[in-house]
């Protein structure tokens, strides 16, 4: 019988970082991890298409005063009791986008080593190892580049393609002296952002970035390494391909400062992917570039279509927590 994800954990209070994304309460759960920009929000319109519990694990601190988790064995770590917290057993489906997929990786990883088993690993465009070392990432990004990429993710119009209105809508770093000091160079971004309409004042957006920026420095992703499945053929790992191979692309002047060589475009970054999970599912899709996948419509339709057959609910079983 399958029992609701929402009678599990009575008393407790549940993680900060824990968002239920959709209104399903019968079924087994659901467990997505945040991508780098901290955030969980952009799997909502995902999530609204699943008949069970869809979870989205925000980074730490993100909407709190609590410092950010160093590292990404430490995300794991903590995610996994979080997720653990509201399903005690197994089996599990966790996924995420880009930063998410690596950390979900983990997450199986340490749910396996628990005896516990993992129903599904779904990764959209998540980078591995071997990409990062070739992108001259160094930790992934700069502070400054980290703000940049938070600003103008903030006033990206939902499912707007139109490079017309993209230009004169976000930030190009070209506006943004980077001889200024860093808290000066964030201030001038958020004052930018309010003049182009995002609805916060200057100094709530100059707050946020701040925060986000220190979630994204804590990552570390330069110190990682991608260790092997304890149990790599017992979970169905699925893994979305931009089919055109662009990381940044034409957006690379909104999302990263002048100077810096950070690109994973034209990169194959799946190969530890497809060494460790040697029954990995590859689905094509066709985005403008990495960060817009969940921005816009065609691929993200593609992922919601694959992601309903996935989390079908009469492939569940039952979910006794």
């Amino acid at each position: 019988m399958v029992r609701s994800a929402q009678g599990q954990g009575q008393g407790q209070v549940p993680a900060p970082e824990l968002v239920c994304l959709n209104g399903a309460t019968e079924g087994r759960p659901v467990f997505w991890i945040h991508g780098a920009l901290a955030g969980v929000e952009s799997y909502r319109t995902i999530a609204e298409r699943i008949g069970r519990p869809f979870y989205g694990i925000q980074a730490r601190g993100l909407l709190t005063e609590d410092a950010p988790i160093e590292g990404v064995a430490a995300m794991a770590d903590h995610y996994t009791a979080v997720i653990r917290s509201v399903q005690p057993e197994g089996p599990y489906d966790v996924g995420g986008f880009c930063l998410g997929g690596i950390v979900a990786y983990e997450v199986t990883r340490r749910l396996q080593a628990q005896g516990q088993e993992v129903a599904s690993l779904t990764m959209v465009d998540s980078p591995d190892g071997n990409g990062l070392a070739k992108s001259n990432a160094n930790g992934f990004q700069s502070a400054r580049s980290a703000a940049l990429q938070v600003v103008n993710s903030l006033l990206w119009p939902a499912g707007e393609k139109d490079p017309v209105v993209l230009r004169a809508r976000l930030v190009h770093r070209d506006e943004v002296a980077v001889e200024l000091d860093e808290d000066a160079f964030v201030w001038r971004l958020a004052e930018l952002a309010a003049e182009r309409g995002l609805a916060m004042r200057p100094a709530q957006i100059a707050r946020f970035t701040r925060r986000n920026m220190a979630i994204q420095l804590a990552y570390r992703l330069g110190e990682h390494t991608v260790g092997p499945l304890p149990r790599p053929r017992a979970v169905a790992c699925t893994y979305f391909r931009n089919r055109r191979g662009l990381f940044l692309g034409e957006v690379e002047p909104y999302f990263q400062v002048a100077g810096e060589t950070f690109s994973l475009d034209h990169v194959d970054y799946r190969q530890d992917w497809e060494r460790e999970m040697p029954g990995l599912r590859l689905v094509d899709i066709d985005a403008a570039n990495h960060m817009t996948i969940l921005n816009d419509a065609g691929p993200l339709a593609a992922i919601e279509e694959t992601c309903v057959a996935l989390y079908a609910p009469d492939e569940i079983g039952d979910f006794r927590g």
